[in-house]
């Protein structure tokens, strides 16, 4: 047998507590692998590292998403004699 350390695995509960989402959404976004999950028996749990690894990756999509919105240059559309911005 080796050495190889086992972490601990997050409930679908824990994982709701930690980003204060429903139990029932995290469940589904483990079924629909939005959130890295393993299915054991009819139970689904979650590594911490790969909750953590989402997370980050949800953070520098969204910083990146933010830093774009703050460089684009508003467009302008003229209706009706008015002028809006898009």
């Amino acid at each position: 047998m080796d050495n190889t350390q086992i972490p601990k695995l997050l409930t679908t509960e824990e994982v709701s507590k930690m980003f204060n989402i429903p139990v029932s959404t995290i469940g589904d976004y483990g079924r629909r692998g939005v959130i890295p999950s393993i299915k054991i028996g009819y139970k689904r749990r979650f590594v911490p590292e790969d909750v953590a690894e989402w997370l980050r990756r949800k953070r520098d999509k969204s910083i990146e998403k933010s830093e774009e919105l703050a460089v684009r240059k508003p467009e302008l559309v003229e209706v009706g004699g008015k002028a809006y911005r898009l």
